[in-house]
C-alpha cells in the first residue's frame, strides 16, 4: 500500500482556518495509508521525516508555508523519498515554483498522479571555521535589507494578533509593504561584504542586500533573478549596491523595478552565479532562508547541492513518474494520527 507521512504546521498561514483539514487530506489521498503529525516543532518534523525515509514511505507531505517545508529538507536530501507540499502558508514560494496550487485537493491530486523531479538545494554554512553549522534550503535566502524585513515581520507577528491577521489577509504582499516602511524610515541600510569566489578571488562590496536565489522569485512579486533555476546545478546571488547620488532614492527605484524584473542591468545591481561562494560581513548579520532564521554570524559559505531533493510536481513538469502500485482498500482513512517519537513503531 502507498504510504505518506503528512506533517501539518498548525500555526502556519491559513492552516488553522481550514475546516476539517485532516479529514480532507485523508480523503484526497485515499486509499493510501496516511500517517498524520500535527506539530509546531522543527526538530520533531525533521526526526519523523528521517524515520519515514528509512521506512521507505512513498512521500513526506508538509502542510504550511516555506518554513514548514524547510523543516524536512535536510532529512530528505540525497534520498529517494519525495517531498510534497500543500501550500497554506504566507508566501508559498516553493509551491509556486513547483506548480502546486494553493488548494488541498488539487495538491493531493498531484501526489497521487506521481509526477516527480529532483531539484537543487543550497547548503549554507554559518559561523567561523571549526565551529560552523550547516543547513540546506530550497528557495532563497538573504542578508541585509531583506533579512531586516523578514525579522521585522516575524517580530510583529509575535507581538500583535492584528498584524498576524493582516498577514493572513495579504499573504506575501506583507513583505513588500514592510520593505517600503523600512525604506522610508529605516536609519542605516548599508552593509559591507567581502566575497570570496570558488577560484579564490576576493572583492569588497557595499550593498543594501545580498539574496542567494535558488529560483527566480521571492515573495511571489519580487522577481529577484529572472534566469535563476533550481535545476541548473548553481545558485545566483543578487546584490543591490550603494551607488551614485541620492542612493536611498535610487534604492527605492530599484526595488520598485524588481516587480517587473526591470532591475537587471541597472548600475546598482549585480548578479553573481556560483557553485560555491564565501561571504564575510563587516559585522554579525542574520541570515534567513525559506523564511527561517539559519544563523547570525559574520561568515557564510554557500554551496550548491545539484539535484539533491526529490519532489512531487505536476505531470507536465515531471522528469519521471512513480511506478504504479496496487492499493489495498481499507475500511478507514489510514493509520490514524500521532505525534512524537515512535510514530513509525506500530
Amino acid at each position: 500500500m502507498t504510504r505518506y507521512l503528512v506533517i501539518v504546521n498548525q500555526f502556519a498561514g491559513t492552516c488553522g482556518l481550514q475546516g476539517d483539514l485532516e479529514l480532507r487530506i485523508r480523503r484526497a489521498l485515499a486509499p493510501a495509508r496516511v500517517t498524520l503529525l500535527r506539530t509546531a516543532s522543527p526538530d520533531e518534523a525533521r526526526l519523523e521525516a528521517a524515520r519515514a525515509r528509512r521506512a521507505g514511505f512513498d512521500g513526506v507531505i508538509t502542510v504550511g508555508g516555506d518554513g514548514t517545508h524547510h523543516w524536512v529538507v535536510d532529512a530528505l536530501a540525497g534520498g529517494d523519498v519525495p517531498l510534497g507540499v500543500i501550500p497554506l502558508g504566507t508566501a508559498n514560494d516553493l509551491a509556486a515554483e513547483l506548480g502546486i496550487e494553493r488548494d488541498v485537493e488539487a495538491a493531493c491530486r498531484v501526489f497521487r498522479e506521481g509526477g516527480r523531479a529532483r531539484i537543487d538545494l543550497v547548503h549554507a554554512t554559518t559561523g567561523p571555521r571549526g565551529a560552523s553549522r550547516g543547513k540546506a534550503f530550497a528557495t532563497a535566502g538573504g542578508m541585509g535589507l531583506c533579512t531586516d524585513v523578514a525579522l521585522g515581520v516575524c517580530e510583529a507577528r509575535k507581538r500583535s494578533r492584528a498584524f498576524h491577521w493582516l498577514m493572513r489577509q495579504l499573504g506575501g504582499l506583507i513583505y513588500q509593504l514592510y520593505m517600503v516602511w523600512l525604506l522610508a524610515f529605516g536609519r542605516r541600510l548599508e552593509h559591507a561584504y567581502r566575497l570570496e569566489q570558488e577560484d579564490g578571488t576576493t572583492r569588497d562590496v557595499e550593498a543594501y542586500m545580498a539574496l542567494v536565489m535558488n529560483q527566480a522569485f521571492l515573495g511571489k512579486n519580487f522577481q529577484a533573478v529572472p534566469d535563476a533555476s533550481n535545476r541548473d546545478g548553481a545558485f545566483d546571488v543578487l546584490l543591490i549596491k550603494k551607488h551614485g547620488w541620492l542612493p536611498r532614492l535610487r534604492l527605492v527605484a530599484t526595488v520598485a523595478t524588481t516587480l517587473r524584473a526591470g532591475h537587471i542591468g541597472r548600475a546598482d545591481v549585480e548578479v553573481v552565479r556560483a557553485r560555491r561562494l564565501e561571504v564575510h560581513a563587516a559585522r554579525p548579520e542574520a541570515f534567513f532562508a525559506d523564511g527561517e532564521h539559519l544563523g547570525t554570524t559574520d561568515r557564510f559559505v554557500f554551496r550548491a547541492l545539484p539535484r539533491a531533493l526529490p519532489v512531487f510536481v505536476p505531470l507536465d513538469r515531471a522528469e519521471e513518474r512513480a511506478p504504479a502500485r496496487r492499493e489495498a482498500v481499507s475500511s478507514g482513512f489510514g493509520s490514524g494520527s500521532g505525534s512524537g517519537s515512535g510514530l513509525f513503531a506500530a
